[in-house]
């Protein structure tokens, strides 16, 4: 790891208890942390990595068997030292907390999956579409079949940690 931060961020998740830390593989991903996390601690993540100077460079969404998978990055100025964070959106409709409070451009990523993903931000102080129209009749990015499940998304030899798993075997 590069950055004490991120050190913070996989003792944050790992407080959770719901946490899954990934081999992010730098030269082929960029990321130097990828961890999915409960989207209950997501504000919390986002608050540790805005106060050591991160920003948020892009939030997506991707649907697969399991939900809607909501993919964050977040990067420094200063050096690269991308964190990826991932959560799902549960609920229906799918849901997560929205990060507009703490990094402003969150509002435009967050209404572009709201358009194309279904997905409601709460807390999100202006959630309405942003690129399609108002009355469009469902998001145009859901699958209505062939959905992949997320295991099948990212290779075997990337999945490094999953702490209640570890914390269960010490039980």
């Amino acid at each position: 790891m590069s950055h004490p931060t991120e050190r913070l961020l996989i003792d944050l998740c790992r407080q959770s208890g719901k946490c899954i830390v990934h081999n992010p593989r730098y030269p082929i991903t960029g990321s130097c942390v990828d961890i999915s996390i409960d989207a209950s601690t997501l504000p919390d993540a986002a608050r540790l990595l805005s106060d050591a100077g991160y920003f948020l460079e892009d939030v997506t969404a991707v649907d697969v068997s399991e939900g809607i998978w909501l993919i964050y990055h977040f990067d420094r100025w200063e050096a690269s030292q991308r964190v990826t964070l991932r959560v799902f959106a549960s609920g229906e409709p799918p849901s997560a907390p929205s990060l507009s409070a703490i990094f402003k451009g969150a509002d435009w990523h967050e209404r572009e999956c709201f358009d194309f993903f279904g997905v409601r931000f709460d807390g999100h102080p202006n959630l309405k579409p942003l690129l399609l129209p108002d009355d469009i009749e469902a998001p145009p990015l859901l699958k209505t079949s062939g959905k992949r499940s997320v295991l099948g998304l990212i290779p075997i030899e990337r999945w490094v940690e999953d702490s209640t798993r570890s914390r269960d075997a010490a039980s």
